[in-house]
């Protein structure tokens, strides 16, 4: 998570750099990054800060550059995270790796044959635990999932409806 953050820092600054690198364009006529440089005769435009505006080009190709791999490493970096959040099933898809915090918040009583009770989550059953998907949708059934789910109710007759 630190790593994560500390490149989205990174990312802040690369962007603020090429925004002040922009103010230079605009502050040269809003010559951009493909305005001509040169006059009509072809000598290099006295309106502008030729040096200063080449290097300002120059310096955001770069930060764009270093931007484009950072969000791939950020992107790398929240995929591991969330990876690392979920409960993983084995490759033939029966075991689950059970965290030990993981409390039920609810239970299912119903679920239809043919449903779409097909979103991620770790059930219970039989006292064994499988990971499941849940996508809601209409079909020929009631509801969006085709199945119930109840609260559980904890000892303290206190419920948990939502997590």
């Amino acid at each position: 998570m630190n790593e994560v953050l500390k490149l989205i820092s990174e990312r802040d600054k690369i962007e603020n750099q090429i925004k002040l690198l922009s103010e230079v364009l605009a502050e040269n006529d809003n010559v951009g990054m493909n305005g001509s440089l040169v006059d009509s005769d072809g000598y290099p435009r006295s309106d502008i800060d030729v040096y200063q505006v080449r290097h300002a080009r120059h310096d955001i190709i770069c930060l764009q550059n270093d931007h484009k791999a950072l969000m791939k490493k950020i992107e790398q970096g929240l995929q591991d995270l969330h990876q690392q959040s979920l409960p993983l099933a084995d490759p033939n898809g029966t075991n689950v790796q059970v965290l030990d915090d993981l409390k039920p918040f609810a239970f299912f009583n119903r679920v239809d044959m043919g449903s779409p009770a097909d979103i991620d989550v770790v059930i219970r059953r039989d006292g064994n635990m499988r990971l499941i998907t849940l996508t809601p949708r209409n079909w020929s059934g009631p509801g969006l999932l085709g199945c119930n789910i109840l609260p559980v109710k904890t000892n303290d007759s206190t419920e948990i409806v939502d997590r």
